[in-house]
């Protein structure tokens, strides 16, 4: 998946988890804006694409460098499952941002299972993944038009449930 429909699919993951949460329309708006700062770019699992990262890679011996080359040990999983456990033993009112991120990076990698495949192991061995086209018609043309739709429809529901706008005061 290439780098807008990330943001766009951040920005849907978010909404859709703080409309199942029974999230107003301020808290759907702000969860899926603040799950974009980690869908896509140097704070996203594409962290290995920056010339630091890179750098690192280049310097480190055999399989280490490996592991660190594109959608390698960044783009595991498992670091999603480790973070959600660390969120959920930090106070209720830091949890809410940390969580908007860890949704941002989340579907960075399920972006990648659908359009390229990920790591199953940290060191990058055993990818698995759709395959899709990256860049290809599915994914710049149809997703994108559907994941806008659905993030459109997502931040429509909590107005269309209480019949009011937000207000500012």
């Amino acid at each position: 998946m290439m780098g807008p429909q990330h943001r766009i699919f951040g920005g849907l993951c978010g909404a859709a988890v703080a409309t199942h949460q029974g999230g107003t329309f301020t808290t759907i708006a702000m969860t899926a804006i603040v799950a974009t700062a980690t869908a896509h770019g140097w704070s996203s699992p594409d962290v290995d694409q920056t010339g630091p990262w890179r750098a690192v890679a280049r310097a480190l011996p055999g399989p280490l460098g490996k592991a660190m080359k594109h959608r390698g040990v960044s783009h595991w999983p498992g670091w999603a499952v480790l973070a959600w456990f660390g969120i959920a033993a930090m106070p209720a009112d830091t949890r809410w941002a940390l969580m908007a991120l860890l949704i941002g990076w989340t579907s960075h990698v399920v972006g990648d299972v659908l359009f390229g495949k990920v790591p199953l192991m940290p060191w990058g061995a055993m990818y698995v993944g759709l395959g899709l086209d990256t860049g290809g018609f599915l994914e710049t043309k149809v997703a994108r038009a559907a994941m806008a739709l659905g993030l459109v429809y997502l931040l429509y529901l909590p107005v269309a449930v209480t019949h009011t706008l937000p207000r500012i005061a």
